[in-house]
């Protein structure tokens, strides 16, 4: 990192530990500073940063915004590199994906709804792992889905997020 974006990166620290004491909102250049990690990280090495980009989103409205805006999330991954991800990173990349789910509703909606097709990918080839929390965090996502429709399935991918979810309730080992 370079001093700037050290200085950044450390305030970026400061907003996630002031986070229980309502702290203020955080701004863009340390948002730019965690997606400029992201990206500069081998794939082996992404899951801290994407913790703390799951905890930003989690908390701020703005951070939600700008991961799904201006620095969209989406495009850090596609259904190739998917497959290459360690689990770790699987996890909170859906962590992600379903934190971002709680702006949705606003001004997010259309964006989302853009993308709706590579995030349903994602959960429906995760939804099956034999790793029980990203199974279980595959149909939460799913399930954020569905309830920000709440509409009869249109399509064929609509139909297949729902079929899933089905599968995974029947599926008593993946719950237990």
């Amino acid at each position: 990192l370079n001093e700037s974006h050290q200085q950044n990166f450390d305030k970026l620290i400061v907003f996630l530990t002031q986070l229980k004491k309502n702290s203020k909102l955080i701004d863009l250049h340390t948002l730019a500073t965690a997606s400029h990690i992201l990206s500069a990280l081998p794939q082996d090495k992404i899951f801290p940063i994407l913790d703390i980009i799951r905890l930003l989103i989690a908390h701020s409205p703005t951070a939600a915004i700008f991961f799904v805006k201006k620095q969209n999330i989406l495009n850090f991954t596609s259904p190739e590199k998917w497959q290459q991800l360690s689990k770790g990173a699987k996890l909170m990349f859906l962590r992600i994906l379903c934190n971002i789910y709680k702006y949705v509703d606003g001004i997010l909606k259309q964006n989302i709804a853009d993308q709706l097709e590579l995030i349903i990918y994602f959960a429906i080839n995760t939804i099956t792992s034999k790793t029980s929390s990203l199974a279980l965090t595959a149909s939460a996502l799913l399930c954020n889905i569905a309830l920000s429709n709440m509409v009869k399935p249109e399509s064929d991918e609509e139909a297949d997020m729902i079929s899933a979810i089905v599968e995974l309730i029947g599926t008593s080992g993946m719950i237990n």
